[in-house]
């Protein structure tokens, strides 16, 4: 328990000193799937609370990672906490906030509420570049999962070693899977990585720093929360 209450206080860090969200529009990219443990799902719905308590506008786009990239655009929610004009009354902006963050924050357990925990499998990859394709202006880009990618022709629970990375790299950019993300800010969240030995996940590190370097993103930040 009080290991558990460690990395909450880390979650709260981790959103209070982030890049700052608040006229941004922002994408939420939260894995889901199976592969994920219950109590790694929970810290996942504290770090998206406590990012939509303490923002005072902007829109976030809540994307479940699932077994199928092609899904999200079903299963996208919508937060929309606005922004204050330059004539708006204090208070009424305080309240508006006040009532678009209740509403986010019902929204955020309906959300995780979905079926997508029992499903096998992980497409990080089709989910990114759908939702990027899906929505535009976007600022910031927040991805929350273990990062294993598990489909029918990529699986980086086998070897990620460097001349594999340029070989998976090479056939994504040929296929025109690689995105456009020229001046978003990537915030990666790392939550239950399982029993993958920190070799292992070092490699996974390299290449999705190396993907998001072909993206173009402005910023990358990585954190590394619990392996379960």
């Amino acid at each position: 328990m009080r290991k558990f209450h460690i990395l909450i206080i880390i979650l709260i860090v981790i959103t209070l000193t982030g890049c700052n969200p608040h006229t941004h529009t922002s994408l939420l990219l939260i894995d889901l799937t199976a592969s994920i443990p219950q109590s790694s799902k929970r810290l996942e719905k504290i770090f998206v609370r406590n990012l939509i308590r303490r923002s005072s506008s902007g829109v976030f786009y809540l994307v479940p990672i699932s077994s199928q990239g092609t899904e999200v655009n079903n299963h996208t929610f919508r937060i929309n906490l606005g922004m204050r004009e330059w004539n708006q009354n204090q208070m009424i902006h305080t309240k508006n906030i006040k009532i678009a963050r209740t509403k986010g924050l019902n929204l955020i357990d309906k959300f995780f509420g979905t079926d997508f925990h029992k499903r096998e499998g992980t497409d990080l990859i089709g989910t990114i570049n759908n939702s990027v394709d899906g929505l535009h202006s976007i600022q910031r880009i927040y991805l929350i999962s273990d990062l294993i990618q598990q489909t029918a022709d990529l699986d980086f629970s086998e070897n990620l070693a460097p001349p594999r990375r340029i070989e998976i790299l090479h056939y994504l950019k040929t296929r025109g899977e690689i995105p456009s993300l020229r001046g978003v800010d990537v915030q990666i969240l790392q939550i239950g990585a399982g029993e993958l030995s920190a070799h292992h996940l070092e490699q996974i590190h390299h290449f999705w720093e190396e993907f998001f370097k072909l993206a173009h993103v402005h910023h990358l930040e990585f954190t590394f929360i619990s392996k379960s």
